[in-house]
Parts: structure tokens; sequence; C-alpha cells
């Protein structure tokens, strides 16, 4: 009697089971509604050294210009495709020291960046700019 129930139980789990899975795969073979063809909704897939500008962009750039940070950091990729360009920014009155620490802390995040991925190809570039005026 015990046998028997626990064979009624596995045929219906296998049952059940097959008919969830066909039910999955009715779902996916329905066509979705089109959606309208909008620049913005287009497929684009980055190169490793777009990603990398973004993720290190991400981690250590620096967009805003304050006091407390003086130097502002943006990194883009270079049309080359394997240079990355490091910009710094700071006013005149920025101690040399301040922007000598920045660029040393960013040569050693890209390094560490390349070798966690082994990207040997990939190269940075550094670009300063001096801003006119005063930081605030």
């Amino acid at each position: 009697m015990q046998r028997s129930r626990l064979i009624v139980v596995l045929a219906l789990m296998l049952i059940g089971g097959s008919a969830f899975r066909g039910l999955l795969g009715a779902q996916s073979t329905t066509p979705k509604a089109k959606l309208p063809d909008r620049p913005g909704d287009a497929t684009y897939t980055p190169t490793k050294l777009e990603w990398a500008a973004l993720e290190l962009q991400a981690s250590y750039g620096n967009t805003n210009y304050t006091s407390e940070s003086p130097v502002t950091i943006q990194w883009v990729a270079l049309g080359d495709g394997n240079t990355l360009l490091c910009i710094l920014q700071y006013t005149p009155d920025v101690p040399a020291g301040v922007v000598k620490l920045n660029r040393e802390g960013q040569q050693y995040a890209f390094d560490k960046y390349k070798a966690a991925r082994g990207w040997s190809w990939l190269r940075l570039q550094f670009d300063e700019h001096i801003l006119s005026g005063k930081s605030r």
C-alpha cells in the first residue's frame, strides 16, 4: 500500500513538472509587443576600453570640484583602441603636492585594474589642465 502511494506521488510530480515546463515554454514563444524604434533603445555592446573608462570613472573619478576636493578627475577612452586618458583639472592655488598625490593615486588604481584583468594591452595617458580662478 505504501509503495503504490509513493509511485502515485512520484507520477504526479513528474506529470506536474512537465506540465509546468510546458507552460513556461509556451510563455517564452509568445511574441512580445514591438517597442517603438527609438535611438536610445538600440542595442550597443561597449568595447573593453569603454568599459574600463566607465569602471574607473565610477570608482575613482571625481567631477565635483570643491575646496575639500580641488582636483577633478575624468576617465575617457581614446580612439586608438588601447589607451585611457585620465584628465586632471585644478586651479592655480592647488598645491603641486596635492596634484601629484592625485596623479599617483590614479596611476595606482589604473595599474591594479589592468593587472586584475590581465590586460597588458591597456595604456594610460594623463592630461592636466590648470583652470582659471580659485578653489571654492
